[in-house]
């Protein structure tokens, strides 16, 4: 199935955008609109597959992995078709999957507070039981660029770089102190020496890699997070939205299938990866 939909952007907010602003914009995207008032073009469907999975992941490679119901990761080939997989069943549900280095793969179990690393080829390489190293309680993980990671310890709400043997390398202030309320993270991501905290209390707050607190971001509540060059982006339902990491200007669109609620949505390379109940479909963001 191919075809065309139409891109349809519901708000743009922050400000009056001129020609000039808009096509800077999505020319660092790779779109290549001319004015402001072709943004109403469309998306053109790549890829449609028939497929139930609970939740998606795609790598800078644009390399596709689904979770299915039973816990088992797979990663799709390019032919549409499954080669490697992974299944611990006894571990619990599998709460994360941290794709910010496709050749270490790290995935999170966080009833049994295990860490499991993979290669590319989805096989085991390493694996670290939190509670062993003295961390309880943790909810959200991510990748450091340096082979480490980035945890945050809800027992002192501070934010730690360890190693896999469980030495504690860096720390954060404490983040209630550090904002005025108390915060539950949910997502971890370092980008371009950066660490991104997404907390549904309180947006976004970003540390430089020594774990100094740089700023908090408004974010909607409920909506996931990608960092795409200078541009948040994050989905929720049947809609998206890209936010200018400088202007803080939005711009929000529906998904093709509105209808349908997504189950989860990614940007990579130009090209929407929307998984559907039932469907994975991938769509080339296009004039």
């Amino acid at each position: 199935m191919e075809g065309k939909l139409k891109f349809n952007f519901l708000k743009m907010t922050g400000g009056t955008f001129t020609r000039t602003s808009l096509s800077i914009l999505f020319l660092s995207l790779g779109f290549n609109f001319q004015a402001a008032g072709q943004i109403g073009d469309s998306l053109e469907l790549l890829f449609s597959k028939a497929i139930e999975a609970e939740d998606l992941y795609v790598d800078a490679f644009e390399n596709i992995y689904l979770l299915d119901d039973d816990n088992t990761l797979r990663k799709m080939e390019s032919s549409g078709s499954f080669r490697f997989e992974f299944r611990d069943q006894r571990l619990g549900d599998l709460g994360f999957v941290d794709l910010s280095s496709p050749l270490d793969i790290l995935l999170f179990y966080p009833e049994f507070q295990e860490l499991v690393l993979l290669d590319r080829t989805l096989s085991e390489v390493a694996r670290m039981r939190l509670t062993a190293v003295g961390f309880f309680g943790i909810e959200v993980v991510g990748q450091a660029s340096d082979n480490k990671l980035w945890i945050y310890d809800p027992m002192e709400g501070i934010l730690k770089k360890i190693n896999f043997d469980g030495v504690t390398l860096l720390e954060s202030g404490v983040l209630p102190l550090l904002i005025g309320k108390s915060v539950t993270p949910q997502y971890i991501l370092e980008q371009d020496q950066k660490v991104y905290v997404q907390c549904a209390e309180a947006g976004i707050l970003v540390f430089d890699v020594f774990g100094k607190f740089l700023e908090q971001i408004p974010w909607e509540k409920g909506l996931s997070l990608q960092i795409v060059q200078d541009l948040y982006f994050g989905c929720t339902g049947s809609s998206c939205l890209f936010m200018d990491a400088f202007s803080r200007r939005e711009w929000r669109f529906d998904l093709p299938l509105h209808s349908a609620k997504a189950l989860k949505t990614w940007y990579r390379g130009g090209k929407l990866f929307v998984l559907y109940p039932g469907a994975l479909q991938v769509y080339h963001l296009q004039k």
